[in-house]
């Protein structure tokens, strides 16, 4: 809070610079416990350093220039099973100065490849990805 950058210096470094340098960032994430993975997570959680870094350096919010998506999959399919994650998402969006630009989020599939076994996801993946990169 004091600095803006991390005290932990670790691999996370590699991270922010990713970051940093990036005008399309995705979020790809199965759901458990209708949140996003921990790992997933944590990134998430470690980069309260860059949103730190722009409210001491008193920066208004980026044009939008840069833009995230996310992109999820479960296994069961609870009524508001994406919610959580969803909001999570566009929080960290927020927090990095991205533009939210959607989500495409799958119900449903606990087998690895079952996805491909759906009438239209791949093609609204392909959409949504073509669109994103524009």
């Amino acid at each position: 809070m004091e600095t803006g950058h991390c005290l932990v210096q670790d691999e996370m470094q590699v991270v922010y610079e990713a970051l940093d340098g990036s005008n399309r960032i995705v979020i790809a994430s199965p759901i458990y416990f209708y949140s996003v993975t921990a790992q997933t997570k944590l990134i998430i959680d470690r980069t309260q350093a860059l949103w730190s870094r722009k409210r001491l350096e008193q920066r208004p919010a980026a044009p939008f220039g840069r833009k995230g998506f996310f992109l999820s999959v479960a296994a069961t399919g609870g009524k508001r099973l994406f919610d959580g994650a969803i909001l999570t998402v566009r929080y960290f969006f927020d927090a990095i100065d991205a533009q939210s630009c959607g989500e495409l989020v799958y119900a449903g599939f606990d087998e690895k490849g079952a996805i491909r076994k759906h009438p239209t996801a791949l093609q609204e993946c392909f959409e949504a990805g073509s669109k994103f990169v524009q």
